[in-house]
């Protein structure tokens, strides 16, 4: 009975991502950095664009057939949880493959995903693609023709602060 108690439990607790708290101490806003993006129809934007808003930002890897879109799938769902409740924020995903992925790639990723127009679509230089990937805590590794990745989404509230992460499974 008792095992059965504990697996029921683990079931529960593994099925759906769990939303946490920011607990960084040693952290600084995400809008102090001097990132100049691209985005998909090839302007420059910088994060501190959006001071002000909060930004719920995520990386995918374009050529991602499993975790990426899981987690586009967790993304609208956070925007339609947004959108229900009345909250605004701006919605960011990167490219963990800057090298490959221009504005051209990303529109065609924008299209054959459906991802919302309001969504900002952003392609970086290598080091600071890998410096918020470091601030995201993802770490691609390079597997063959794939980049295998941890899925995270990062919340920042209105002064850039990391204020919630949820690990998509």
């Amino acid at each position: 009975m008792r095992a059965a108690l504990l697996v029921a439990i683990c079931l529960a607790a593994c099925g759906e991502p769990q939303w946490h708290v920011s607990t960084a101490r040693d952290q600084r806003s995400v809008y102090s950095y001097p990132w100049v993006w691209t985005d998909d129809q090839g302007h420059t934007v910088s994060l501190s664009r959006w001071r002000g808003t909060p930004l719920v930002v995520t990386a995918v890897y374009t050529a991602c057939v499993d975790t990426c879109p899981r987690t586009l799938a967790k993304l609208r769902t956070l925007s339609d949880q947004y959108a229900r409740e009345g909250k605004r924020a701006e919605f960011v995903v990167v490219t963990l493959d800057p090298g490959h992925d221009g504005p051209d790639e990303l529109r065609s990723y924008r299209a054959k995903h459906q991802v919302p127009p309001a969504w900002h679509l952003l392609r970086g230089g290598e080091q600071q693609t890998a410096q918020l990937g470091g601030m995201l805590d993802i770490h691609p590794m390079a597997m063959d023709e794939h980049l295998v990745h941890e899925s995270r989404i990062l919340v920042f509230d209105a002064g850039g602060m990391r204020s919630a992460v949820l690990d998509v499974l």
